[in-house]
């Protein structure tokens, strides 16, 4: 029987994600719900969500608590009922823009510092104007000190009605002076382009509900540290072409099934590459020139059936090899 303290499960439901997000586990796939199993014991705590206010559920013995997971942090649930009730324009937005953002905080997000399109039949938020040639990115704000002013607007009220925000499609897409990545919210699904020739050196933390990765970091050229990408992706087409100083490459989970040129012109890459996709349609020119430095040497292995077919869009000049399953 299980005796712990409702004090004493808290603090273990805070450990578990500790030991999720900063082990070395998350390379291997392994998830908070293994970190919970491994917590409390198989079957005793279940993890879902994020729900559409980005809120995680976890359930312990019959009873429910409810979590922010930001970053590596977690924390009890913010009423976001009441904030959201309670929530007015930020001070500095101009006149004219009624809208009212919320950031991941509770926070009000200035929107006079973005673009963005809401969509009223599923009520959800894309940043950007797509509507125009070229596109035009979301964030319309300085970047001061490599950094954007404030934080994403996770969510929006107008007239009354809530909008989610669940696209960064070109977010902050040719901001060569942004250096450091924002945290992305819980509720994303969409991260086209979102750092599309942008300076930074270190990926943000992916959210499990990201489902396309197109293009998310192409021509970061500065990009050295990337994070896991969760098992929810299925697009990862032209993800980090010719990001020219990555050496290292996160798993490839089961979930992806469009590779194309997705680390083509990586030219540093070196070390092994696991790629366990199960179903990949789309592959062409996926490691075209990639490791081709002197002192690059990949070796590419994982559990995907098209592994071979993969290491075959090679250049001529790529040190990639197969390694064992």
């Amino acid at each position: 029987k299980n005796t712990s303290t409702e004090a004493e499960v808290i603090e273990k439901i805070k450990l578990a994600y500790q030991d999720y997000y900063l082990g070395q586990h998350t390379e291997k796939g392994y998830t908070f719900q293994n970190a919970l199993d491994k917590m409390f014991g198989t079957g005793v705590a279940t993890a879902t969500g994020p729900d559409s206010n980005g809120i995680y559920t976890v359930s312990v013995n019959g009873k429910t608590y409810e979590y922010n997971v930001l970053n590596g942090s977690i924390t009890e649930a913010m009423n976001w009922e009441t904030i959201l009730a309670n929530a007015k324009k930020h001070p500095e937005q101009p006149e004219e823009i009624t809208d009212i953002g919320i950031d991941i905080y509770g926070n009000s997000v200035n929107l006079g510092k973005w673009i963005y399109e809401l969509n009223e039949t599923d009520k959800t938020i894309k940043t950007g104007n797509h509507s125009v040639y070229p596109a035009q990115p979301g964030y319309n704000g300085n970047i001061v000190d490599g950094k954007i002013e404030g934080e994403i607007p996770q969510f929006i009220i107008r007239n009354g009605d809530k909008y989610t925000l669940t696209s960064l499609n070109m977010a902050f897409s040719g901001k060569t002076q942004l250096t450091q990545a924002p945290i992305i919210p819980n509720t994303v699904t969409d991260m086209t382009s979102a750092f599309f020739n942008t300076s930074i050196a270190q990926a943000p933390r992916i959210p499990d509900s990201v489902i396309n990765m197109q293009g998310t970091f192409g021509n970061c050229v500065l990009l050295t540290q990337i994070s896991t990408i969760p098992n929810s992706v299925t697009n990862l087409n032209y993800i980090f072409q010719n990001c020219t100083l990555l050496e290292e490459l996160p798993t490839i989970p089961s979930s992806v099934t469009d590779m194309m040129a997705a680390f083509a012109g990586c030219t540093s890459l070196t070390g092994n590459l696991v790629i366990n996709a199960s179903n990949v349609t789309n592959y062409s020119y996926c490691l075209y020139n990639a490791a081709t430095n002197e002192e690059s040497s990949l070796v590419v292995s994982g559990l995907s059936p098209q592994l071979d077919d993969i290491i075959a869009t090679k250049g001529t000049n790529s040190h990639i090899t197969k390694g064992n399953q």
